[in-house]
């Protein structure tokens, strides 16, 4: 959600995400009420900061990463968000959103996030291989095709330093159109969108090609890949998915789709629709107008949310 004059603070409350994971919480969340403190992560950077996105990692790391710092901020905790480090820049995230983290089994930490640079739209990759105190390395995946259009990141972890980012590509942001209402929230109603993702073996130092994580390519529809690599190596995705017209590529009323690959991310099982007897989402996704369009050079939009479901049709 993009932010306007108003700062944020990053807080985070960790003792549920502690125990999911069977580690200790700290004394700090030790009240009764199962909740603790909230603890300030950001405000030792000026400006404005927004979509934070966390993971956790034994014995009590704790990575936090956000839309702010000049570019993606980055703090970590090493006693289970009692304390944070002073927060820190990551590598090449000038003109990005869309931040998200991943810790490999072997402990290595990887951010990606969506950078618009230079007529292009692509993830970058930064990876820290001494559990987030720095991040020597960052990989940017610019696609060959100039003047495209890309949303959306997500990223996961398997072993032996494979690693998956997924986003959302579109050969043209000449393509991409939006409507806007008279309360301010806009949304697309025209995208070249499909879920899309590539893959790593050494690290996230050097990355495979684009491959479509669904039929219909460039208009496959897809948004919001979210991704899981089971110990055994299979990738699970979830997909917010619209059908889009594979001529004028207007979108349509979508649903979520989940799919596996059991070959590395080269090919997808059929997808399967999930809740669909509750409903459609509404055909376009909302994003704030106070940003211009997604583009080369341009900044992105910011998403105010979700699609909103629907009632039964």
């Amino acid at each position: 959600m993009f932010v306007n004059k108003i700062r944020l603070l990053v807080v985070t409350v960790l003792t549920g995400a502690l125990a999911v994971l069977g580690l200790a919480a700290p004394r700090a969340f030790a009240a009764s009420s199962g909740a603790g403190p909230v603890i300030d992560v950001s405000s030792a950077c000026a400006g404005q900061n927004a979509e934070v996105e966390q993971a956790v990692a034994p014995p009590h790391y704790v990575y936090e990463a956000w839309i702010g710092c000049g570019g993606e901020g980055f703090a970590r905790s090493v006693d289970g968000g009692a304390h944070f480090s002073k927060p820190i820049t990551l590598p090449d995230s000038s003109h990005s959103d869309d931040p998200a983290v991943a810790v490999a089994p072997d402990g290595t930490v990887y951010v990606s996030y969506l950078r618009y640079l230079n007529n292009h739209a692509y993830p970058v990759v930064a990876t820290s291989f001494d559990h987030g105190t720095s991040f020597s390395q960052a990989a940017s995946l610019i696609p060959h095709k100039a003047g495209n259009w890309g949303d959306r990141d997500f990223i996961a972890a398997g072993r032996g330093g494979t690693v998956y980012v997924t986003w959302d590509y579109g050969p043209s942001a000449a393509d991409v159109k939006i409507v806007c209402a008279s309360s301010g929230s806009c949304a697309y109603s025209v995208v070249d969108a499909t879920a899309v993702i590539q893959k790593s073996t050494d690290h996230g130092k050097t990355w495979g090609p684009i491959t479509p994580m669904q039929p219909g390519f460039p208009a496959g529809g897809g948004y919001f890949a979210s991704i899981l690599v089971q110990p055994n190596g299979v990738i699970d995705a979830l997909i917010l998915d619209h059908p889009l017209n594979p001529h004028t590529f207007a979108v349509h009323p979508g649903h979520e789709l989940f799919t596996s690959s059991s070959d590395g991310g080269k090919t997808w099982a059929p997808e399967v629709k999930v809740g669909g007897q509750r409903g459609n989402h509404l055909r376009h996704r909302m994003v704030d107008r106070r940003q211009p369009e997604h583009g080369p050079g341009r900044e992105p939009l910011r998403h105010l949310g979700h699609p909103i479901p629907l009632g039964r049709q």
